[in-house]
């Protein structure tokens, strides 16, 4: 027997495909049907907990099927350790895991695309997701938390720092440019836009309304 492998015992279909002395169960890829069997001093139960019909007490060569017409004795893999997460063995030491587990055993947790900024993958009750670093969001810690906000059409780039559109500076892109100063205490209100105090006027408030 292929090291890795043990015997279990399951009902074969009629339809599997004769090549030479092995039968190759065709709605199991995985199993390999034995049509003659060496019988050993066994146990009624084998390592991974499936029993067995009796077997005989010697080593000796007999068609099973003339013994027990309605089975035949499948190997199917197993793994050591275990595939974790409802891994399924595929073959020795090859697990299939299920989405969100990977590694050889499907012992390791895995966020599809992976994690950004820092984060980590984990599993929390049996859920796989990114636990983003502070500042981080979103399913793969892609989007940055800029708790004063980004305005006039801003953009988070990193935690706290924001991006601003060109006649807007500050924190929170909250501060407009204006490239020549507003004068006599005008305020500038927006790119290139001065609110002017009375009794001045003009793009800069230079110009002084007559009385």
């Amino acid at each position: 027997m292929p090291a890795g492998w043990v015997l279990r015992w399951a009902p074969c279909p009629t339809h599997c495909v004769t090549s030479w002395w092995l039968l190759l169960c065709s709605w199991r890829p995985d199993f390999i049907c034995w049509r003659w069997l060496l019988l050993l001093q066994i146990k009624s139960q084998d390592q991974s907990g499936w029993k067995r019909p009796p077997c005989a007490t010697s080593i000796t060569s007999v068609r099973f099927t003339n013994i027990y017409p309605s089975f035949l004795c499948c190997l199917t893999a197993t793994c050591y350790p275990k595939c974790k997460n409802g891994g399924e063995c595929l073959r020795p030491g090859k697990c299939r895991c299920p989405p969100g587990y990977g590694g050889r055993y499907c012992h390791k947790v895995s966020c599809e695309g992976g994690c950004q900024n820092g984060g980590e993958c984990v599993s929390v009750n049996g859920v796989v997701k990114c636990l983003c670093a502070s500042g981080w969001t979103g399913s793969r810690c892609q989007e940055a938390i800029c708790p004063q906000g980004c305005r006039n059409n801003g953009a988070c780039v990193a935690p706290g720092i924001c991006s601003c559109p060109a006649g807007w500076v500050g924190r929170a892109c909250h501060l407009a440019v204006c490239k020549l100063p507003c004068q006599h205490g005008g305020k500038c209100i927006a790119p290139n836009v001065c609110r002017c105090r009375l009794p001045y006027s003009g793009p800069q408030c230079t110009k002084k309304r007559k009385e």
